[in-house]
């Protein structure tokens, strides 16, 4: 938020951009801003233009969701910009709110569970591909305890084994070379 003016927040544009305002208005498509320090002002971001997580908390502050539709609405819109955390934290309101539903909810929230799992599969899998074992050790760590009955659990398993024999390997290697040097 912008100090000083409760309104006023910081929007982040794809562009690295950082923009001080208070939005006007929020569609499905853009967002109105009236620019911090310059009363009167306004102009349009587009959605594309503007970082998805704040597009969604635009988004949501612009909603204000208080049905299950809303949420359901909300989630359509996390599943649209990518976001699969923000998509099943919507999902799970609406199941609360709506108990008749929460079943085929439930089964939303699974499928969402299972691609944002593989997701972090495969960022996982491009740090182990660049060679920084550690992180993609750490987003391994985070499928198998976050994601606890996913598809990609047992993937992330095979692929912590093999990170755990790599760096297995390679401390074996460091100590032959340090021995080699002590002699």
């Amino acid at each position: 938020a912008h100090p000083g003016d409760s309104a006023s927040r910081a929007i982040h544009l794809k562009s690295g951009t950082v923009i001080e305002g208070r939005a006007l208005d929020v569609t499905r498509d853009a967002v109105v801003v009236e620019f911090a320090g310059v009363h009167g002002s306004r102009g349009t971001l587009k959605r594309g233009d503007v970082l998805p997580s704040d597009f969604f908390d635009l988004l949501l502050e612009n909603l204000d969701p208080k049905t299950a539709d809303d949420w359901l609405g909300l989630a359509k819109e996390a599943a649209a910009l990518g976001l699969h955390t923000d998509r099943m934290w919507s999902l799970q309101n609406a199941a609360r709110l709506d108990e008749k539903r929460a079943p085929d909810i439930q089964k939303d929230i699974d499928a969402c569970r299972n691609a944002c799992s593989d997701l972090r599969l495969s960022v996982a899998q491009g740090f182990l591909d660049a060679g920084e074992l550690e992180r993609a050790r750490k987003f391994l760590k985070e499928v198998m305890n976050e994601y606890r009955g996913c598809i990609a659990v047992e993937k992330a398993k095979a692929l912590a084994k093999t990170i755990d024999e790599n760096l297995e390997n390679e401390r074996e290697k460091a100590s032959k070379i340090l021995d080699e040097r002590r002699r």
